[in-house]
């Protein structure tokens, strides 16, 4: 039962992560074909930070009334069925609520697997399992723009490619249909806003990492057409950044079975401001640049998986299950900022004003969890 349920979970968010990784740079590049600005990009790639927030704390009532597989089941089919519509629609303002339909259903997918497998996780192992499943959630995040730059934006090919692999996802959830967690009346109708103030490291985290996240994938593309890359080797930067990520997951999800959790979210954090940093530094060099993202998408990734294990250490029941909603609307919150910002700042000073803005994020990140790692000291 723990086997098939943690196979369906870590099989739901490997769709995501490919959906996800495929779409954002694959829209951003549309989008500019079309004439947009990197500000109209960001805003239009806001959407799915808008649509991610409504959804997170309406997904464990739904999926109550509903049923926990059928929901899934359904978000699975909406988001393969909604990515492929892109492709039909010239008027890219209907986007906007192409988007939200879009990743509302890649955020109801991601509330129910991280709550199904925070759930079975095994306490003693729980940070090796949830790195197993940020480390497939990467896999993920890396076949979107491999398909990507193979396939290329001209035609409906990565669209197809998309929506059928997601389809798939069906399959193994049906397969452990019975072995789906229940969601009582308590659990569903328990606040989120309690978590922010007893788990603020850990739930800030997601909020880092989505900003950080949903930039990347959606400039990083443009950052290498504007040094004179080609379209192919600018998307396998994307590729670079979500391959950190699959390496690096397991290894980071071991020291925090091993180590505080939070002095690790810290020197997480500041790893991804040196990594913003050396990118700036690092000119046109392709392969230098390459290395860095490959480090920096491993370890920015890295708060993710340690900010949901300290949550599944630190909760239980009905409070874990809000306590994964809060963690979800922090990163919303952040896919939300954080292409909006990085837009701005890409059109005023160009592709380093979108590494300055996450550098910023990853230090200021960074020197609050030190504060309340002092604190605590201070007052143990």
């Amino acid at each position: 039962m723990q086997l098939r349920g943690i196979v369906a979970a870590i099989a739901t968010i490997s769709v995501v992560g490919l959906t996800t990784s495929l779409s954002l740079p694959l829209l951003a590049l549309i989008l500019e074909a079309r004439g947009a600005s990197d500000t109209y990009i960001g805003i239009n790639t806001m959407m799915a930070g808008i649509a991610a927030m409504a959804v997170t704390t309406l997904t464990p009532r739904v999926a109550r009334i509903v049923g926990f597989v059928p929901f899934i089941i359904a978000m699975i089919i909406l988001m393969a069925v909604s990515f492929y519509a892109f492709f039909f629609v010239e008027n890219v303002a209907y986007w906007f609520p192409l988007r939200i339909a879009f990743h509302g259903a890649i955020t109801a997918l991601f509330v129910l697997s991280e709550f199904w497998i925070n759930a079975l996780a095994p306490p003693e192992k729980r940070g090796l399992t949830l790195g197993l499943y940020a480390t497939v959630l990467s896999a993920g995040f890396a076949l979107g723009p491999l398909i990507l730059s193979v396939a290329g934006s001209a035609d409906a090919t990565p669209f197809i490619l998309g929506s059928l692999l997601t389809a798939v996802a069906v399959l193994p959830v049906l397969y452990a249909r019975r072995d789906a967690p229940k969601m009582d009346d308590a659990e569903t109708d328990l606040s989120i806003w309690p978590m922010f103030r007893l788990a603020p490291v850990a739930i800030l985290a997601a909020f880092v990492f989505g900003a950080a996240e949903s930039s990347g994938y959606t400039f990083l593309s443009l950052f290498g057409i504007g040094l004179g890359f080609s379209e192919a080797q600018s998307i396998n930067l994307v590729t670079a950044l979500a391959l950190g990520g699959f390496v690096l997951q397991i290894p980071i999800g071991l020291l925090a079975d091993r180590m505080p959790r939070r002095i690790l979210l810290l020197l997480l954090a500041l790893c991804g401001t040196a990594g913003g940093l050396g990118l700036m530094l690092a000119g046109n060099a392709y392969w230098l640049i390459v290395a860095i993202l490959i480090f920096w998408g491993g370890t920015t990734s890295g708060l993710y998986t340690v900010g949901l294990t300290h949550l599944g250490s630190r909760f239980t029941g009905n409070a874990l299950a809000s306590a994964n909603a809060a963690f979800i609307f922090m990163y919303a919150t952040g896919m939300l900022l954080g292409p909006m910002a990085s837009g701005i700042a890409k059109d005023v000073a160009g592709g380093n004003g979108y590494l300055a803005v996450v550098s910023v994020l990853f230090l200021g990140y960074a020197l609050m969890t030190w504060r309340r790692i002092r604190e605590e000291t201070a007052n143990p």
